[in-house]
């Protein structure tokens, strides 16, 4: 008897170690898995402080802004909180809106200039605080009233060029302290991070494959928007936070396998322009969560959308119509928004560019024409060019707006809008190829471009 109850208990042994030993495989499994989901619920949760964070930066700068138009006496130097009465003030102390603290520091750069600055600061962990710092520039009151005439002061030059592998045209630039985010005519790795720290020694240090070719770009904080040619990811949301490792995070497939040519950026909503096709081409959507981009709306317009600039609540659409150059959508309502005019210009059916500046909209032409259009009183001021308007953006304490064409003897030009009814062409910068287009980097007072040039994809200039 003494013998079998040995057998037994040495049997309940070897069960009990086969117990311990299947916990300790499913431990090994489940270990990195449960790893992974805390680090990914982590990563989604530093996303999502960092865009509230970046909204809040967004509205500190808009409300600088306001601050400066109403009355420019009061931006002084030093730091401040906001407080929104019934209008925007400056508080003595700085904000805290739940867990982030907003801060606007003021710097006098010379006696017409000042440069705001608004930082975001939120607690990432006990030890460890995060922060998203924006700029603008604001300008003395005097100097809009009176603008120096900026001829002399304009002197482009060509400061350097980033060969970027691959040899395809670089499309597409938006440029901001020291990083260049460019997208390139590939179907592979067409997201391209340049670190422009060094302007004369510029330095490729990251790229995201897309899939498809990208049409254009646009940046929004930490966050990169693409409309794309991708038949099921049309709309493509890239973290740029850490630039290095900029990374696809969400897409939005808009249907119907129809190109997207048009992004912009309305507060957390993304506003995408298409092709003319028998789906809808303008659409509106929610990117409160970037990484599940949601529809709110769309519409029916029945040509296509080329470009887009939003002011207030209001969207100007560059498109390809011969009676509705531009059109514009009354965005009050986002769940329906609705066309409520449109801008002829005189037969004018193939608009490559759009840029809104102090009431004032400027539409370029594939033939060359620039049209000013005063939207105080809907009056148009034309000028031809030399080229094909590929791309406007404006240096704003200059009055100088520069085009950028396929023009190689005039490859950028310069225009003095001192007079807006009498523009006048006062420089260009020789390029021997296409300009597709622009970035005004304000921290460094640069023009970044990018070109046709297969050794030449993204440049810098002075001015």
């Amino acid at each position: 008897m003494a013998q079998k109850k040995f057998i037994i208990n040495n049997q309940k042994g070897t069960l009990l170690l086969e117990v311990l030993f299947s916990i300790a495989i499913i431990m090994l499994i489940t270990a990195p898995l449960i790893k992974l989901i805390i680090s990914s619920r982590q990563n989604w949760q530093i996303a999502s402080k960092t865009y509230q964070a970046g909204l809040l930066a967004e509205e500190g700068i808009a409300a600088i802004q306001n601050i400066h138009e109403h009355d420019y006496t009061l931006i002084t130097d030093g730091s401040f909180g906001l407080n929104l009465a019934q209008n925007w003030n400056l508080t003595n102390t700085a904000e805290q809106t739940g867990s982030f603290t907003r801060q606007i520091d003021i710097s006098t750069i010379n006696p017409d200039l000042k440069m705001a600055m608004v930082k975001v600061s939120w607690p990432k962990s006990k030890t460890v605080t995060g922060s998203l710092v924006l700029r603008t520039y604001l300008v003395s009151p005097r100097i809009i009233a009176n603008p120096v005439n900026p001829i002399n002061p304009i002197n482009p030059q060509l400061a350097s060029c980033l060969n970027l592998d691959g040899g395809q045209n670089a499309l597409d630039v938006e440029s901001y302290d020291t990083h260049a985010f460019v997208i390139t005519d590939s179907a592979s790795e067409s997201f391209v991070v340049v670190d422009i720290t060094d302007s004369a020694n510029m330095k490729e240090i990251g790229r995201v494959n897309l899939q498809n070719n990208p049409k254009a770009l646009t940046r929004e904080n930490n966050l990169a928007f693409i409309a794309s040619k991708h038949n099921f990811q049309e709309l493509q949301v890239i973290d740029i936070a850490n630039p290095p490792s900029s990374n696809l995070i969400g897409s939005y497939d808009a249907g119907n396998q129809t190109d997207a040519n048009a992004v912009a950026i309305k507060d957390q909503y993304v506003l995408l322009g298409r092709e003319k096709s028998s789906a809808d081409e303008f659409y509106i959507i929610n990117i409160a969560d970037p990484s599940k981009p949601e529809i709110v709306s769309q519409l029916d317009l029945n040509y296509s959308v080329k470009k887009i600039e939003v002011v207030d609540n209001l969207a100007y659409l560059a498109t390809d119509s011969t009676s509705s150059d531009i059109a514009v959508i009354d965005l009050s309502n986002l769940a329906q928004p609705t066309v409520i005019k449109t801008i002829d210009l005189s037969g004018e059916s193939n608009l490559l560019s759009l840029f809104y500046y102090n009431n004032y909209l400027f539409a370029g032409s594939a033939s060359g024409l620039l049209s000013i259009i005063n939207l105080n009183d809907n009056s148009i001021t034309t000028l031809q060019i030399q080229g094909a308007l590929n791309d406007l953006t404006l240096i704003p304490d200059k009055n100088i707006l520069i085009a950028a064409t396929d023009n190689n003897a005039a490859a950028i030009q310069y225009l003095d809008l001192t007079d807006l009814a009498n523009p006048k062409l006062v420089n260009q910068l020789t390029f021997a190829a296409t300009i597709n287009s622009l970035s005004y980097n304000q921290s460094q007072n640069l023009i970044y471009f990018t070109t046709n040039a297969n050794d030449q994809e993204i440049c810098a200039a002075k001015f």
